[in-house]
């Protein structure tokens, strides 16, 4: 398997000076139609690689909320043990909901929605998403969101409608843990 770009090339025609031309110069309109159809190498790393943002968003908070000795249910999908679909049964929302902070009584008392947008289109795309999922929740759910898409949307005023102002972002991860902390324990930064 190989990428189409390197299909079009023969080592006799070209080999790696046209692989370095094309990627100085960017490849002709033809190539281009032929990567959006079957995708690209360069598609196919960033599918590979883009939950890797999210693991480490997730890794940030569960952190925080173990320095606070806040307990919670981790996912599957950020890293956790946790089957995804006893997370949306605890916290009654839909699938974006990944973790969940629970009280002494181990009762579900706060949920958080994580987004990875590296693009404006797929921004909007799971902006929909997130407002959908959240409407049925039965505890407070935050919003962690990365990535250069979310910078330039317009959705992020919907979401935070959505979310109650609860939205975060990679550098405000202390400030959710405290506000989870605030749900779980009663206090801000106290011990469970």
């Amino acid at each position: 398997m190989r990428p189409v770009e390197l299909l079009l090339i023969s080592a006799e025609h070209g080999g790696w000076a046209e692989i370095d031309r094309l990627r100085c110069s960017g490849v002709p309109y033809d190539v281009l139609l032929a990567q959006r159809t079957v995708g690209s190498a360069w598609g196919a790393h960033r599918n590979r690689t883009s939950s890797k943002h999210l693991l480490v968003l997730a890794s940030c908070l569960c952190e925080q909320l173990d320095h606070l000795h806040v307990q919670y249910r981790r996912s599957t999908v950020i890293g956790g043990s946790i089957r995804p679909s006893e997370i949306h049964k605890a916290a009654g929302a839909g699938s974006h909901i990944s973790l969940i902070a629970v009280n002494r009584a181990k009762r579900p008392v706060f949920g958080v929605a994580f987004s990875i947008a590296r693009d404006g289109g797929t921004a909007r795309k799971n902006g929909g998403r997130l407002i959908a999922a959240v409407k049925t929740a039965r505890l407070p759910v935050a919003l962690v969101v990365g990535g250069a898409g979310w910078s330039a949307r317009n959705e992020t005023a919907e979401l935070a409608v959505a979310f109650a102002g609860q939205i975060y972002s990679e550098g405000t991860i202390e400030a959710l843990a405290q506000t989870i902390c605030q749900s779980a324990t009663g206090r801000t930064g106290g011990k469970n």
